[in-house]
């Protein structure tokens, strides 16, 4: 079993929880290297389901970085607040990610 890094807290029994730690100045840069794959593959291989909560995506390409490498995303939208065309632009913005 491949090992995760010592930032990982075991919250419950099959729960665990990896912290993301300081603000990097530079995330893209982070989330597109070498090393995030390898995690993000250690943590698929290690874990039925691995979420990764990214900064909104009207805010940030974060969100699109790690779609991208992980190859699957889940838009959370907030009921009355989210307007229905921001959903179809990150939809169609995930989309073209390929992911």
């Amino acid at each position: 079993m491949a090992e995760l890094p010592p930032a990982t807290i075991d919250i419950v029994p099959g729960l665990s929880l990896l912290v993301a730690g300081a603000t990097a100045p530079h995330p893209q840069e982070l989330l597109s290297s070498k090393e995030f794959l390898t995690l993000s593959q250690n943590a698929q291989r290690n874990y039925g389901v691995v979420i990764y909560d990214t900064p909104p995506a009207l805010e940030s390409a974060d969100a699109y970085v790690v779609a991208s490498r992980v190859g699957a995303a889940i838009v959370a939208a907030r009921r009355h607040r989210t307007k229905v065309k921001d959903i179809k632009q990150i939809s169609k913005a995930l989309e073209g990610s390929q992911c």
